[in-house]
Order: structure tokens, then sequence, then C-alpha cells
């Protein structure tokens, strides 16, 4: 910054005026660089990388042939946001890592090299690491920034994964962080490579643009052969009962997903003419190679992992690759371990279907009956307190029926009525209540808030609320254009890693079995979410490079997962316990997408957030099988209120 020189680059004769300096530790890091080893090793292949290892090599001097630290500040400086109050002077370390794209030394693309950022957050009193994957996939080393290494017992690590992009992400949210996730130009996820945005059309009044109009990214749309040979936008989201709707949005997203994956942007030129499709090379395994080349350039020997989420599937990929390597290893709300993408799909039919069982009922457990919560809409912010209360299936197929009957809108910047339909209003409630978030309170009763006003009688609060909905699923052109844009937004991120780790693509007619078998045994809302999921990932066209997740014995893992999870159900915590033999499984019988919090039960969870934290503090394992029950002050609440709706109830009341 300012035109000052990194003195690691200065020390190989390039200083790009990007980086910070580093200052004395930086300017010890940069002599300690150029004693000779890097210059023996820098035209090492993959697989002679993973089998060298220097002893002398540690997080402060690792080997500079791998690892280079740009920026070495305390955390305190780098933290300009007052959320974080409790942000001390450790070191930050942030550098890159450089990995070669496969590791195979048979290949021309062990001789292709990527630059992965890695941060370290000096918060141990030992040489130990922890690695924070906070899932995705799409989390970074931005993950390990606010950690404190379980109390001191280890230095805190993150690292950004192949192709994963966080500019306007983690990074730039209160954190000054000034080294680039993607130097020199690396390929990234990216939905628009050549720069294109969202579009503003200019139209003739009431004329509805079409997708093409709104925008142009490689990876949103189709080719023009595809328009051309007969195909077209299908519905923002698709009626989950009509097979033809669904049929054409699995012929759409086959059509942009070759289109988005031949793109020139991910073409990289290799070694004597040869060329590698960079999105071939973003899978799980590879993340877990990186992370064994990662402890072979700081000089340790055995990596422990706290994975939430897809970061499950990354600590057990390490897992069953390294055991020998891997030392404690919380699992903590559970990718599927199972091989193919037709699990991953069903999987998302399953989970839903828990997690609406649980709206129906979730009110009873709730401290307080009333709940106030704010709404925006284009009148501004307004404040609305109603009762927690939601009856179930009754409710909800009324909602379903006034939405079909094109009961429920709200209106266009232009005037136009625009109606909520009946897959919008699903996907909704579901996205609502299937984050992380949703291990408290508020997401439910924001979910059940808003149904309450879709069924009222007030015109203004069905107004309002459909208004909640439509930003929700469709962003902010539905106001602006009457075009609901982000519904066709592509998961790019998660289909790329996802597709490689699982194997099984399917024609037009296979998906569309596998969409008929679980028609046949889940419901509409159900079907909705796994196809949302499922359209864009059993079509994508790179071929599969499946890890193992878990699958193997001698590791003492701790696999953790909430009852009621809408993203990883229960279930896969199950095969996850079942693939890890000498692993246990502690189960929260509460709610939300990975075991954090749970603001309506803090008795309850606490039980299991002091087992997981004195297992990665100590490696003292619970009893396997362990329940971390609902405490007895909400079971008694919820008891009390339904004896009370059912007095009411033959009352006439």
């Amino acid at each position: 910054m300012g035109g000052a020189t990194d003195p690691l680059l200065a020390a190989r004769g390039r200083a790009p005026s990007r980086w910070r300096p580093l200052g004395l530790l930086g300017a010890a890091l940069a002599a300690s660089s150029i004693i000779g080893y890097a210059a023996s090793r820098a035209d090492a292949t993959g697989s002679e990388r993973l089998a060298q290892a220097p002893p002398t090599w540690s997080l402060l001097n690792p080997d500079p042939s791998l690892l280079e630290w740009k920026l070495i500040k305390p955390r305190r400086e780098l933290h300009r946001s007052a959320k974080w109050s409790g942000v001390g002077d450790e070191k930050v370390l942030v550098g890159y890592l450089r990995v070669p794209l496969d590791y195979d030394e048979g290949s021309a693309a062990s001789q292709v090299h990527l630059r992965l950022r890695v941060t370290v957050v000096l918060t141990g009193a030992n040489d130990d690491v922890v690695l924070y994957h906070c899932g995705g996939p799409g989390s970074t080393d931005s993950c390990a920034f606010f950690q404190d290494g379980y109390n001191g017992t280890f230095h805190s690590l993150g690292i950004q994964q192949r192709g994963v992009f966080d500019e306007g992400g983690s990074y730039s949210e209160g954190v000054n962080m000034s080294v680039p996730a993607n130097p020199d130009g690396q390929p990234y996820f990216n939905d628009c490579p050549e720069g294109e945005h969202l579009a503003a059309p200019a139209l003739a009044e009431g004329r509805v643009p079409t997708l093409r109009e709104m925008t142009s990214c490689t990876c949103w749309v189709p080719g023009r052969s595809y328009y051309r040979r007969g195909g077209v936008d299908p519905k923002p989201r698709p009626d989950p009962g009509d097979a033809r709707e669904v049929r054409t949005w699995f012929e759409f997203s086959r059509a942009r997903n070759r289109r988005c994956y031949d793109h020139d942007y991910f073409q990289l030129s290799g070694p004597n003419g040869t060329s590698f499709n960079f999105l071939d090379y973003v899978g799980t395994q590879l993340l877990a190679k990186d992370l064994r080349l990662l402890l072979r350039a700081i000089g340790a020997e055995t990596l422990n992992i706290d994975g939430a989420s897809y970061g499950t599937g990354v600590g057990s990929a390490f897992a069953a690759a390294f055991p020998e390597h891997t030392g404690r290893l919380l699992l903590n709300g559970n990718a599927v371990v199972r091989p193919s993408t037709k699990d991953y799909y069903i999987g998302y039919a399953h989970a839903t279907r828990h997690i609406l069982f649980k709206l129906g009922s979730i009110c009873e457990e709730m401290a307080d009956e009333r709940y106030s919560f704010e709404l925006r809409s284009r009148g501004g912010s307004t404040r609305y307190e109603l009762p927690c209360a939601f009856s179930g299936d009754d409710v909800w197929e009324s909602l379903v029926a006034k939405a079909n009957g094109g009961a429920l809108a709200a209106y266009t910047n232009a005037g136009q009525r625009y109606v909520v339909t009946a897959p919008a209003l699903c996907s909704y409630v579901v996205g609502e209540i299937q984050g992380a978030e949703a291990e408290d309170s508020a997401p439910w009763r924001t979910a059940i808030s808003v149904l309450s006003m879709l069924s009222s009688e007030h015109a203004s609060w069905v107004e309002v609320s459909s208004e909640r909905v439509l930003n929700s699923t469709c962003g902010p052109n539905w106001m602006l254009h009457g075009h609901c844009t982000d519904a066709y937004k592509p998961p790019f991120t998660e289909v790329a890693v996802n597709a490689l780790d699982y194997e099984g693509r399917y024609s037009i007619a296979g998906a569309m079995d596998l969409y008929q078998s679980l028609v046949r045994n889940y419901g509409p809302v159900e079907v909705g979410v796994a196809n949302e999921n499922g359209f864009d990932l059993l079509t994508w066209p790179a071929k599969p490079t499946p890890p193992v997740f878990g699958w193997r014995a001698g590791v003492r893992a701790l696999v953790v997962n909430s009852l009621y999870d809408g993203s990883t159900p229960y279930l896969d915590a199950r095969w996850m316990r079942a693939s890890l033999p000498d692993a246990t499984i502690l189960t929260w019988q509460g709610v939300g997408h990975c075991v954090a919090s749970a603001d309506y039960d803090q008795e309850g969870v606490r039980a299991c957030l002091d087992k997981m934290s004195r297992y990665m503090r100590t490696g003292e394992l619970p009893v396997d099988g362990d329940v971390c029950r609902t405490s007895n002050a909400v079971v008694t609440r919820a008891r009390a209120r339904r004896r009370r709706d059912e007095l009411l109830a033959e009352q006439g009341v």
C-alpha cells in the first residue's frame, strides 16, 4: 500500500505495491526464505512435495517454496468493526500456499500451479493447529479470523478452497484484508467471467423482460443454440407436481451448465501446449491434499479439524486420505457420505420433511408467546407483533390454495400486480428455516409470522408479507422490472464442487425418472426444495472425482448434529458415524443447521457445546450416542401450552 515493498517479494525481485510491508518479523521470514532450500524444491511435482518434509519448518518459518506470508499484523489492527469487541493483539498471518493443479506426477497438470490464500491466527500456546472450515462450499480462510483456537489450545487456521472468492464476503465485513483471494488473475467461481452484469433493460411500458434481456452472464443462461432449437426460459420456480415444467428446468440447466463449463475463462495452459479446465480440479479430494501439503509447509504432522456443514466433508475426506495425520476431528452438521448425486438430491427432500414437521410445533417451546419483528417494504420499515402460532397442515394447505388462486400478491413500481406462486411460497418458508441462523428462534418465528400475515383478512398485511416473500425469492427485480431474476441464479460454487465429489450424471430422461420417484415418496414442498438443489447438480458436465468421506477406522472423531437440520439431515450424521467406526455421535434434540446456539433453550444446547469443547481441548470423547435433551423447562412449557389449547378448544374458544 502506498508503494511500500513487501520484504518477501523483494527477496525474489518482485515488489507489487498492493501488499503491505511486514515489519521486523516479515524481514526475518524473508531472510529465512533465501537460505537456498527453495531453489532445490521450486520444480518439485505434487507427489514429491507430499513426500518431502524437512523437520525445521514451522508456522513462523514455513518452507518458502510452498508457503509465503504476505501480511503479519495484530488482529486488532486488521479489524475495524465494533461487532467483535474481544479481538486482541494476537498476530494474524496471511499468505499463499503454492499447490499443483493435480498431484499426479505423471500428469502435465502437476506442472501448473495455483496459489491458495491461508490465514493463521496465533491463538495457541504451542505449535498445534486447528483448521476451521465453516462450510459451503464457499467459506474461505476468513473462517479462522474470529476463532480462539479453543481457548488457546491451538493456533487457528483457515484455507481458501480452490475457486472460492470472498471479496465482498467475510473479509470485507469489518476486516481490513489487503491480500487478494485470486492473485495474478487466478480463476475463481465467476458466473460472469467476462464482466457481464445484470442489466436494466429499456422496455415498452408494461412488457416484462426476458432473462437474456436481464443478464448475459455465461453461467446464468444457455447459449443461442438452445433457443434456436426451441428451448425456452422456464418459469422462475416450477410447480413440483408439473412434470413438463420440471423437465424444462432440467433442459435449461443442462444447456447453461455446458456453456459455463466450456467458457475460455476456466481454461488453463500447461506445458508443451497442454490445456486444462480449472473446473475439473476443484473437488474436495484435492483440498484434502492441499491441506496435507500445508502441513508439510509448516513442519506439522497432525491437523486438528473443526468442520461445519460441508466442512464435515472436508474433515472426513482428509481423515480418509491421511488418517495418520488426523488429530481431533469435530464434524458438526454432516454432509452426505454416500457416493451419489442421487443421495444428495433425495437428502434435501428428507431434510425438508423434518423441518416442516418442526415448524408446526416449535411455537410450543418458545418462552415468549408473542414475537416482535420488522418487515421492510417500499413504504419503509414497520414493526409487527404477533403470537407465535402455527397449527400446521390446515393453515399450510389453506395458504397454498390461496397462492394457487392468485390471492397472494404485491405491486411492482409500475403498479402491476405480482403474484406469489405456491412454489415461491414454499421456497421462502424453507429458505427461512433451513440455514445456520435457524439454530436460533428468530427465523422460525419470522416464517410463522409471515405465514400468519398471509393468512390474514387484512389486505395491507397480505401485501407487505407478500413483498417479504418476493424479495427473498426473486430479489429486487420483481419490483423494478416485474422479473423474478434471482430464481435463475445458479448455485455455481456448490455445484462446481459437489458435482465433482459425487458420482451420477443424468440424461433428461434419467433425471425425470429420479424426479418421479421423489414425487411418489415426498410431498410437493419437499420435492420443490430437492429440485432447486438438483437441477444443476444432476446435469453438470464435468466428470466426477469422488473423494471418500469417512469410511476409515482409527479416527476418533466426534460427530454432532441437531435432529431438525434443514440442510444436512440427521440421517447423514448417522451415516457419518457408521463410516467412522472409532467415532462417537452426539445428538442435539433441537433445530438448526449445525449445533452452536439455541436462544430458545440455552440450557439444553449447553450440554452439547460443553462436550464439543471438552473433546477439542482434551481429546475426551463423550459416550457414543449421547443426546443433549431439550431442557425440562422447555418440555414443561410445551406440555402446559398443549393442555391449555386443548381446554380452550373444548370450550369453543
